[in-house]
């Protein structure tokens, strides 16, 4: 006999309703805000004429930094070199025995006050190097060090051991009342042990009544302003130019040196940023206005002049509030402090804080649902 005919195949299964099976739509992210900078060096280019001379300078001295340091600074690709999208500041041992490194700073071209300072970096982590990242009064040459005023955002002390502070970043702020040079210096504060290997961000956020201090995101140390303040204690109330420098020896590493062998010795920078301090978060919202259980009782009527002999300037909440809280009255509850003041002292000023004249609550009706 012929073969039974095939099988229809089998029908699909009834889709859902979209309703019931669609996956949920993830809102749209909220956008985030684009930082506002005040100013940015990515350090994009090649070589040293790849420098912004519109915002950097670059030093020429041996001056030792007034640290007893023993480099020279000088303007030369060896030492101040823009490659793979970095600064990179070399500190070289010269055939002569002079030891060369590099310095920069904003000064005259960036001058800012407050907002969040920022550099992402990688110091060389050796025995006798001291790289900074900081900032100056601008008035300096009016007024000298520590006038002026100093912050220390990034500082790599490398000393000779048992110290062992060269493991992290520090931070600091000097001024005419603290600094090292009085002997007044106030303690700062330094990140935890680090991978020097690794490149770090580390940020200031500066702000008319604060400095606070970051390094890979975690705040290390920070100084409040303190009332009556003046340039003598904060002299962090004006613009402030940049310095990137790569110091060598000197009393802020005790003196220490790096081996001859260890040179060449490279500080490097990504990035230096300044950017507005994004807004604060927004206060919470007030508790809705509540006074005496009665929608009546508003801040005009809780404001109300209350005036009697006893007290010509007292309003209806302060009546209110002397018998609910004062040591020498009756210490009443709020409802009846109301009553008292609102519906019998003064009834006329403060009616409406009157508790009896809240609206009362509709009874409900004895017959229950569909009844009649």
């Amino acid at each position: 006999p012929p073969p039974p005919p095939p099988s229809p195949p089998p029908s699909p299964p009834p889709r859902p309703p979209a309703s019931s099976t669609s996956p949920a739509v993830a809102p749209a992210p909220s956008p985030v805000a684009t930082p506002e900078f005040l100013f940015r060096d990515d350090f994009d280019g090649a070589g040293l004429a790849a420098l912004d001379r519109s915002s950097w300078n670059v030093e020429v001295n041996c001056d030792g930094g007034g640290n007893n340091e023993l480099q020279c600074y000088v303007d030369s690709q060896d030492n101040i070199d823009v490659r793979d999208g970095m600064l990179h500041i070399t500190a070289r041992k010269e055939s002569d025995g002079r030891v060369t490194s590099g310095r920069l700073t904003t000064e005259g071209k960036v001058e800012i006050a407050y907002g969040r300072w920022e550099a992402r970096l990688r110091v060389p982590g050796v025995l006798g190097t001291w790289p900074a990242f900081w900032t100056l009064g601008n008035d300096i040459r009016e007024i000298s060090w520590p006038a002026c005023g100093e912050i220390d955002i990034m500082e790599n002390f490398q000393r000779a051991p048992p110290d062992r502070s060269g493991e992290s970043l520090y931070s600091t702020a000097h001024s005419a009342k603290h600094s090292w040079g009085t002997g007044t210096a106030l303690p700062g504060g330094s990140s935890e042990p680090l991978d020097l290997d690794q490149f770090h961000t580390v940020r200031m956020d500066w702000s008319p009544d604060k400095l606070e201090f970051f390094v890979n995101g975690e705040r290390t140390w920070f100084l409040d302003r303190s009332p009556g303040s003046t340039n003598y204690d904060w002299p962090y109330a004006k613009p402030h130019f940049a310095l990137l420098n790569l110091a060598i020896g000197g009393n802020g590493v005790g003196y220490a040196t790096p081996p001859d062998d260890a040179y060449p010795l490279t500080y490097s920078i990504d990035y230096v940023s300044i950017e507005a301090l994004p807004p604060p978060p927004p206060s919470p919202p007030l508790p809705p206005w509540s006074k005496c259980g009665t929608p009546a009782c508003t801040p005009e009527a809780w404001a109300a002049a209350a005036a009697n002999s006893d007290c010509m300037t007292c309003s209806c909440g302060d009546r209110i509030d002397w018998l609910q809280t004062s040591p020498d009255g009756p210490r009443m509850d709020e409802a009846a402090a109301c009553a008292q003041v609102a519906g019998v002292e003064f009834s006329e000023a403060c009616g409406g804080c009157d508790p009896a004249s809240a609206a009362p609550s509709p009874t409900p009706s004895p017959s229950g649902p569909g009844g009649g």
